[in-house]
């Protein structure tokens, strides 16, 4: 589902991917951080083949595992886990 699963602190990039989603279903994207706290970093749209890809930014201050969790607004759902390191 994600482009990177272990990056280090300071500003990540990562890429969002899915399928098996409903064609137009959208999706919310989401990163919840080690201390629980959550912060929505974007939304993508399924397409005819029912696939969504997303590029987005975030900033992770502290080490530690931080959770992307993708949820659709016709049930679809998807999450992964990146480790944030020090370089």
């Amino acid at each position: 589902m994600l482009s990177d699963w272990t990056v280090a602190t300071g500003e990540v990039s990562i890429t969002v991917y899915g399928s098996g989603w409903t064609d137009g279903e959208n999706a919310t994207i989401t990163a919840i951080w080690p201390d629980g706290s959550e912060s929505v970093l974007g939304n993508a749209r399924a397409g005819d083949a029912g696939h969504i890809t997303r590029s987005v930014t975030f900033t992770a201050a502290d080490e530690g595992l931080y959770s992307i969790v993708a949820e659709g607004t016709r049930g679809g759902s998807a999450s992964h886990s990146v480790l944030v390191g020090s370089k």
